[in-house]
């Protein structure tokens, strides 16, 4: 197995027509260099489309493409083919993801299935010659040789039904983790914000069991001396219905005249243990004093029964 040189690759395709069209100038350091075709696919629309000359194909990051060679390209039975796409294109993030190799037997436009993984859009125009080819000679022909498809030299309905559906790409993701940060930032702020209005609440409700606190006991305290104030008023209106429903005091009597002739008196009172009667001369009696009533001397020539005098008062006869 060997690799042809850039010599051999100018006489075996310009001989075998191996490439069509052909250009000598685009065999360059052992390989062919392939133009693209302006006839390509590129994801999320996956509609097949054909540019004019003015227009450019453009991959969005994190998308898909179907490009297409403008040559139609046939290898030997002998020989395989590898491609790859140039450097300058690669480093924009563009990646072929379809293959690397050319069956043997294999004739029609060659088709690349393409990955931007950059951050930005590859732009390229149509007929640029971005595809590489190199040619490697087998030991001999190969006994199954690749069965060619009718839809080989152009893109058809079933390449893009293969493309459609939905591609998260890079850029896409980081931008849906982008807002979504966001969002939870949002969250956490309103949390905060919903959190610290609950401390004040809690807060005011404190202070409103405090002052409830402080309420009740001041009704406790009001209803103390409610309770005092109602027990006074019921203790003194007792007391005045008491003192009115007594009875009253007998007033002192005064002597009086019975049918026998004799004059009754009130009995003093008995006199005070520490206190004793009086005499001023040896002729007049003197009658203790006493707290409730007051003796009345009898008439001159009437003298009182024994049993209506008091029996502590001494009396003598003028």
């Amino acid at each position: 197995m060997s690799f042809w040189s850039t010599t051999t690759i100018k006489e075996r395709v310009a001989a075998e027509k191996l490439i069509n069209p052909y250009l000598e100038t685009a065999a360059i350091h052992c390989a062919y260099e392939l133009m693209v075709s302006p006839e390509f696919a590129v994801t999320p629309e996956a509609t097949r489309q054909v540019l004019s000359k003015d227009q450019q194909i453009v991959i969005p990051p994190g998308q898909f493409g179907l490009l297409m060679t403008t040559e139609h390209v046939t290898i030997p039975k002998d020989t395989i083919g590898l491609i790859s796409i140039r450097a300058s294109i690669k480093f924009k993030g563009l990646v072929n993801v379809s293959g690397f190799h050319v069956d043997p037997g294999f004739s029609g436009r060659l088709k690349f299935s393409v990955y931007n993984a950059g951050s930005k859009d590859i732009v390229i125009d149509p007929e640029r010659r971005i595809f590489m080819i190199w040619f490697c000679s087998l030991d001999k022909e190969v006994e199954d040789p690749y069965v060619n498809r009718p839809n080989q030299n152009s893109i058809s309905d079933e390449d893009v039904m293969r493309m459609r559906g939905q591609v998260a790409s890079p850029g896409q993701l980081q931008e849906e983790i982008n807002s979504i940060r966001a969002k939870i930032n949002d969250t956490e702020r309103d949390l905060e914000h919903k959190f610290n209005e609950l401390k004040t609440v809690r807060a005011k409700v404190d202070e409103f069991q405090q002052k409830l606190a402080g309420a009740q006991s001041l009704q406790e305290q009001i209803n103390r001396m409610m309770w005092a104030l109602v027990g006074a008023v019921i203790v003194g209106a007792a007391t005045a219905i008491w003192t009115a429903l007594r009875p009253a005091s007998q007033p002192p009597q005064s002597p009086t005249t019975h049918d026998s002739g004799l004059t009754t008196a009130t009995a003093p009172a008995m006199p005070t243990t520490s206190s004793a009667p009086a005499l001023t001369t040896p002729t007049v009696p003197t009658v203790p004093s006493a707290p409730a009533t007051t003796a009345t001397a009898a008439p001159e020539g009437r003298k009182i029964p024994a049993n209506q005098a008091d029996a502590g008062a001494p009396h003598q006869q003028p």
